[in-house]
């Protein structure tokens, strides 16, 4: 598997090309981000908010695929209203500030099914239409504002340990816990029954280094103790 490129992605690589403002987060999480997104505060003033979603869809070569699984999204900003002020209370699911890691601090959670509840086809279908909703009011009052931006692309692939990412952290959205265990040296002393259980775990989460120390022979019983065994039977 390998790391996402946003070139390898026809979804992503056409958000690229429709001048929005694209950021690839790869860390504790994976997750594609759209700043300066237009949007209508309760005050009636056009703001600016970044759109995140988690990327759990993906093929073996690291490139997107659909239908996608969820059709939620997160908000970095005030909650967008219409452009007379009143919130847009039916696409918001979670009203609270948190992590996600990675530095992304969210403050809203949308859920805006597809059109006739058929799943989203790709990143650029979902994103696009939660953009639309959001920006639609702010460019009524301001028709000189727009999501497409032509900002700089982001496309980040050096925040993780791991050669490919991980999806498992943003699938479960446990990704400000996996924070904590992102820790530049462990060591392991021993690696027998306990310590190879030990050596499985932590090996999916995101420390930089794993130290054995185990002045033993691996011996063939040994194999019967660690985990992920496998057997051959005639």
């Amino acid at each position: 598997m390998s790391a996402i490129r946003i070139s390898r992605s026809s979804d992503l690589r056409r958000l690229q090309d429709e001048r929005y403002d694209v950021e690839l987060v790869q860390g504790v999480a994976v997750h594609l981000l759209v700043h300066n997104v237009p949007y209508v505060n309760r005050e009636k003033r056009v703001c600016f908010g970044t759109l995140v979603s988690p990327i759990i869809d993906l093929d073996p070569c690291g490139v997107t695929r659909g239908p996608l699984q969820n059709h939620q999204t997160w908000w970095i900003g005030e909650q967008p209203c219409s452009r007379d002020g009143v919130p847009m209370d039916n696409i918001v699911c979670e009203s609270q500030t948190r992590e996600l890691g990675d530095g992304i601090t969210i403050n809203f959670g949308f859920s805006q099914k597809p059109l006739n509840n058929v799943p989203y086809a790709d990143y650029y279908a979902k994103m696009t239409r939660y953009i639309d909703i959001i920006s639609n009011p702010a460019m009524a009052l301001d028709e000189t504002v727009s999501p497409r931006t032509c900002q700089l692309i982001r496309d980040e692939e050096g925040g993780s340990v791991f050669r490919y990412a991980d999806t498992a952290s943003t699938r479960c959205g446990i990704g400000a816990a996996s924070v904590k265990l992102a820790m530049d040296k462990v060591a392991i002393i021993g690696v027998g029954g306990t310590g190879a259980y030990i050596l499985d775990l932590v090996a999916k989460t995101h420390a930089r280094e794993i130290h054995l120390f185990d002045g033993d022979q691996f011996k063939q019983h040994n194999a019967f103790r660690a985990p992920e065994r496998r057997y051959q039977k005639h």
